[in-house]
Parts: structure tokens; sequence; C-alpha cells
């Protein structure tokens, strides 16, 4: 492989990378938004139902009383739980990692076709990469991202799918 090959791989490596990430990104996104709303119908639906039911089913006050136990306790621990800060910071980064997408992508026919030498097409790679990072470090700095396991496989199937219609390429 010469040492043109080898740059536009790295240039493709990098392109397949950042669509990944923006995959995964958006799937975490849904799995954090669905969490989010399944614990705020919780607490809707026992502060909403609690009192109505206790009064009708009094065979059943422990029950009730454990359930409106649990609503207040997750109620005040609900600022301290992370899917708030993780959606809103998710939110504001995937559109910034599109855009960068957009970039990288426009200058892969440039890369493909050889139009560039070794050093920018190596200059690209990194620009793509710091562009990245920064762009990562600006949203997420004040909330942790752990790694889902099932978000990541719906992410790698995406991609797959995404270059082998786009592209016509298996990755």
């Amino acid at each position: 492989m010469s040492n043109t090959n080898t740059y536009q791989s790295l240039y493709w490596n990098e392109l397949v990378q950042l669509k990944s990430h923006i995959y995964y990104l958006d799937e975490y996104l849904s799995l954090t938004v669905k969490i989010d709303r399944w614990v705020n119908g919780l607490l809707a639906f026992t502060s909403s139902t609690s009192i109505a039911t206790w009064a009708v089913w009094q065979r059943y006050q422990l029950l009730w009383a454990c359930l409106i136990g649990v609503s207040q306790v997750v109620t005040a621990l609900k600022p301290l739980l992370p899917y708030e800060s993780r959606r809103k910071a998710i939110s504001a980064l995937l559109p910034e990692l599109n855009d960068l997408w957009l970039f990288a992508g426009r200058n892969w026919f440039s890369v493909s076709k050889g139009k560039l030498t070794e050093e920018q097409v190596n200059n690209l790679v990194f620009d793509v990469r710091q562009k990245k990072e920064a762009t990562i470090q600006k949203h997420l700095t004040s909330t942790s991202l752990p790694d889902n396991e099932g978000c990541v496989e719906k992410a790698k199937a995406k991609t797959k799918i995404y270059f082998r219609d786009t592209y016509q390429v298996e990755v």
C-alpha cells in the first residue's frame, strides 16, 4: 500500500469513527429520553393515583404508602440524576458533530481521488479529530457519559448500513 493509500485509509477510518460516534450519541440520547420519561411517568402516576387509590383500597395501605414514599425519594433525588444534564449536553453536541461530519464528508472526494498531498490529508485528519474532541469537551464537561453496550451495537449496525448504502462498502 502506498503512502497515499495509507493516508486515504486514515481519513476513511476517521470518517467511519465519526459517523459511528454520532450514531452512538443519537442512540444514547434516545435511551436517556426514554429513562427520563419513565421516571417522570412513574412520578406522575404515583402522585396522582396513590391518594385516590389509598382511599378506595384501604387494605393495601402499606403498598400505597411505600409507593408514595418511593415517589417522594425519587422526586428528591431526581435533580441529582444525570439524565437531564446528559440529554441537554447530547442535544447540543449532536448538531455540531453533524456539521463536522458534513465538513469531513465534503473533503472525502478530494482525499479519495488523490487530489491532496499526504500532508494535506494528514492535516485534515487531525483537524477533524481536534474539532471532534473540542466539541465533545465543550458539551460533556459537566456530565459523564458511560458506555452502553446496547447503544454501541445499534450504532455499529447503523454505521454499517449507512456506509453500505451510501458508499457501497462494508465497514
